[in-house]
């Protein structure tokens, strides 16, 4: 049935009303006859409604004046007369054609490279190796191989943790994850002290090597000095050392500003 339909859509159909008091005779006899009618709709006991095939229409129309029933044509549906309605347009037709296949072949294509997620490493940068690696404002994305790119950012940028690419439509996102710094390493043999980082008050303290300059319920601000990197001895006199607080299992404890090392 539905390739019925669909065979009718291409060749055309009408939608027919037929009236009178002998309808269920025209329907067997079309039927007898192979005269295909589909989507029938009562109406009232002497009117239906159906769809039937151009080339069956003129068959039961010989039928309709046997059985003494009137046939009217209510619409012409199909793809015969959707051309023919649009004939005189065709410069229309065909511009409608050559845009719709022009938006296809465009959007094969990439037309916006953007970076998310980066601020250390430049946004020009990022640009200028993917461009290298063929991810480009109007390129083909067939021809875009995300996978060396991505292999490449990572060995030629020790700054990135993950970098990845996405690609929605004619539209790239390059998303990249930047590690974190490396602290500033001192050696153990080497003068340092230690300093607040952070507004706080001194919960609790102790020294392993230095010397402790706040005491317990001090107020600190950033770049205080909280161990110092000299110690005086009786014999020794005054030495520079490297500060070092005693391991407390959990060093730092931020609670309502207060500051425990």
């Amino acid at each position: 049935m539905q390739i019925a339909t669909i065979s009718h859509t291409l060749t055309g159909y009408l939608i027919i009303t037929i009236e009178g008091y002998s309808i269920e005779k025209l329907i067997n006899q079309a039927r007898r006859k192979g005269i295909f009618l589909w989507d029938l709709d009562r109406k009232r006991n002497t009117i239906l409604k159906a769809k039937i095939g151009i080339r069956d229409f003129k068959r039961i129309r010989k039928i309709a004046r046997k059985t003494r029933c009137g046939i009217q044509i209510e619409e012409k549906k199909g793809l015969p007369f959707f051309l023919r309605k649009y004939r005189k347009r065709k410069i229309f037709v065909v511009f409608l054609g050559l845009v719709s296949l022009g938006i296809l072949l465009l959007s094969q294509f990439v037309w916006n490279v953007e970076v998310d997620g980066n601020e250390e490493i430049s946004t020009e940068e990022i640009l200028q190796l993917a461009k290298e690696c063929g991810i480009d404002q109007g390129t083909w994305k067939g021809k875009i191989d995300t996978h060396a790119f991505t292999n490449r950012m990572r060995l030629e940028k020790e700054e990135l943790a993950w970098v990845g690419v996405e690609l929605q439509g004619t539209n790239i996102t390059i998303k990249v994850v930047e590690a974190e710094k490396k602290p500033e390493m001192i050696a153990a043999d080497e003068y340092c002290q230690i300093v607040a980082t952070k507004e706080g008050a001194i919960q609790r303290i102790q020294a392993q090597n230095g010397t402790i300059q706040v005491t317990v319920g001090d107020l600190v601000k950033p770049g205080d000095v909280l161990i110092s990197g000299t110690m005086e001895g009786k014999y020794t006199g005054v030495r520079n050392v490297h500060a070092i607080r005693r391991s407390l299992g959990t060093n730092l404890v931020y609670q309502k500003r207060i500051l425990s090392i």
